[in-house]
């Protein structure tokens, strides 16, 4: 058994050839249980040739160079790229004139991304992480290590999922261990609030050295938190190759505030107006990475506010476009949703013209 040991669930390999390997090894397992199960990593490859198709068959310019820079090591310029992709091909399909904007960093100005008719686009795509993000993160770590010191002591294995009102404390931190090793003592399972709005919730999933089924455990998805740390031993490689494992330990974490990433996206519309020519109308779209999944309602409305505000002062932005995507399990069957969020300015130097869309915006 190969130990996958404490950590923060992150990709550390090369992001297409990761995407690949993983859509290889989830056809390899259909194949062998002549059971069609597709994951997220197959449908993402998929679409990703589904989306290239469309623009080469298209010829639209400056696509190879594109596909260059989705072979970059750097996971932050794959998925910008994956993101530039989306947008041309969903322009494309509709019948719209589209061209990859060449940049030219050496001349010391950014441009925009693409040129969808006579319309500027700019992509971007948020970091799942803030600096506050990073400090959440070693709090919940230390409470990680020591639950699962704990799980290891009274010989069971554990899905934990914690919620604070807000950022965690020192003093939070403190409140959860103690209230954990009451808990795993006991061995409970439930789900517990205290006056201060934590929240703890206990599931448990096998006992110390019980080999289980790696299709048995509950299943996670990294976006649905604000940090997921896994400890176990697998019978494979990695955990998507595996058929079995030992000592599943999950814990997810996540924090009620959501103003630090609310800010992170007005900041960069703030910071993307010098990348349009202000000649032209302007479309910037911003993937909202995830953040969405755990906005509130009113985080929402907050963010819509910031964001009018924003473009009643930058006229060179037409509209801003947020961009959210799905992946959700019905049965068998997993389900790509696409969803995008308008703000459109209402003084804009150069509007809109009269009869085009938005891709997406049905106001």
């Amino acid at each position: 058994m190969r130990n996958l040991g404490l950590l923060g669930v992150e990709e550390t390999w090369h992001p297409l050839a990761y995407l690949v390997y993983q859509t290889e090894n989830q056809i390899q397992k259909s194949l062998q249980n002549r059971i069609l199960d597709i994951d997220e990593a197959a449908l993402r490859t998929a679409y990703l040739g589904e989306r290239i198709k469309i623009l080469e068959d298209k010829k639209v310019e400056g696509l190879k160079e594109k596909i260059l820079e989705l072979r970059s090591p750097k996971k932050d310029l794959f998925e910008k790229t994956y993101f530039e992709i989306q947008v041309a091909a969903a322009y494309a399909e509709r019948g719209n004139n589209i061209q990859f904007v060449k940049t030219t960093p050496q001349e010391g100005k950014r441009t925009y991304d693409l040129l969808v008719d006579d319309i500027e686009v700019e992509c971007t795509k948020k970091d799942r992480k803030t600096d506050r993000d990073r400090e959440n993160i070693d709090k919940w770590n230390n409470v990680a290590r020591a639950a699962v010191s704990l799980m290891e002591y009274v010989g069971l294995n554990y899905f934990v999922h914690i919620v604070t009102r807000s950022d965690p404390t020192d003093q939070d931190v403190e409140h959860i261990k103690n209230e954990m090793q009451k808990l795993l003592k006991s061995k409970k399972e439930g789900e517990f609030h205290y006056d201060n709005g934590t929240t703890i919730k206990l599931q448990i999933v096998s006992w110390k050295d019980q080999k289980v089924p790696v299709s048995g455990l509950p299943q996670v998805v990294l976006d649905e938190y604000d940090h997921l740390v896994m400890n176990m031993k697998l019978d494979s490689e990695n955990i998507f190759t595996a058929n079995f494992c030992e000592n599943p330990r999950v814990l997810g974490f996540d924090s009620g505030t959501m103003n630090d990433r609310i800010g992170k996206i007005v900041n960069s519309v703030k910071k993307k107006r010098g990348q349009f020519s202000g000649t032209r109308p302007a479309i910037l779209y911003v993937h909202m990475n995830g953040l969405e999944k755990r906005a509130s309602s009113d985080d929402l409305l907050n963010l819509d506010e910031s964001l009018r505000e924003e473009l009643a002062r930058n006229t060179s932005i037409t509209a801003t476009v947020l961009a959210a995507e799905y992946y959700e399990r019905k049965g068998n069957i997993l389900d790509y949703q696409h969803r995008v969020r308008v703000t459109k300015n209402i003084t804009p130097k150069n509007p809109l013209p009269t009869g085009f869309s938005i891709v997406g915006d049905y106001s």
